[in-house]
C-alpha cells in the first residue's frame, strides 16, 4: 500500500472527521489538516503496536551486567600468565581491569539514573496515550488553536479522538507534558 493510499484510508475514518471538527481549520488548510490528522492517527496506532521495555526491566538487566563485570574484574586479576605480561612489557591485567572498572562505573550510573527517573508504584502510561496527547497538542498549535488543559478542553477532546477511545481519561497525561511542549513550541 502506498503512502497516499494509506493516508486516504485514515482520512476516511470517523475519527479523522471528528478531529477535523475539533480543529476546524480554514478552508484553504483543510486538506493539509486532514493529512496531518491521518498521520497522527497512524502514529498512535503504531505506538500501540510496539512493545516497550519498562524501566524495571532495564534496571534488572543493568544489575545483572554489573554483577557480571565485578566477576570479570576478579577474573582479569588471575587470568593472564606471568610470561604473557612480561612479553607485553606492561601488566596487561591492570589495563583490562581498569577498562572493566570503567564499564562497571558507567553501568552503576545507568542503574542510579534509571532508579531516579521512575516513579515507584505507578503504572506507566502507554506510548499510545502519550503519542495521542503529543499529536493533539501539535495539531492544535499548527492550526491556530490554543490547547487548553481541562477535562472538557479542546486538547483533551482531540487526544481522545486520536486515541480512538472516547471514554479514555487522558487528563493526567496533559499536565506533565505541557511544560515540555510549551518549551518546544515557544522556546521559553
Amino acid at each position: 500500500m502506498s503512502k497516499a493510499d494509506e493516508v486516504a484510508k485514515w482520512r476516511a475514518t470517523p475519527e479523522c472527521k471528528n478531529a477535523l471538527k475539533i480543529i476546524a481549520p480554514g478552508p484553504k488548510r483543510q486538506r493539509e489538516c486532514e493529512d496531518d490528522i491521518a498521520r497522527a492517527l497512524r502514529g498512535v496506532k503504531c505506538a500501540a503496536e510496539i512493545e516497550w521495555r519498562t524501566a524495571a526491566q532495564y534496571k534488572k538487566d543493568l544489575q545483572k551486567l554489573a554483577k557480571r563485570l565485578r566477576t570479570d574484574i576478579e577474573l582479569a586479576a588471575k587470568a593472564f600468565p606471568l610470561e604473557y605480561q612480561i612479553r607485553r612489557g606492561k601488566d596487561s591485567r591492570i589495563w583490562i581491569e581498569e577498562e572493566l572498572k570503567r564499564l562497571l562505573e558507567e553501568t552503576e550510573r545507568a542503574i542510579k539514573w534509571t532508579s531516579q527517573h521512575v516513579r515507584k508504584g505507578s503504572p506507566r502510561p502507554s506510548w499510545e496515550r502519550i503519542v495521542a496527547v503529543y499529536n493533539a497538542y501539535r495539531l492544535l498549535r499548527k492550526y491556530g488553536k490554543k490547547p487548553t488543559r481541562s477535562r472538557e478542553g479542546i486538547w483533551h477532546r482531540l487526544a481522545k479522538v486520536l486515541l480512538r477511545k472516547e471514554q479514555a481519561d487522558l487528563f493526567d497525561l496533559l499536565k506533565p507534558r505541557e511544560a515540555y511542549l510549551r518549551n518546544f513550541y515557544y522556546g521559553a
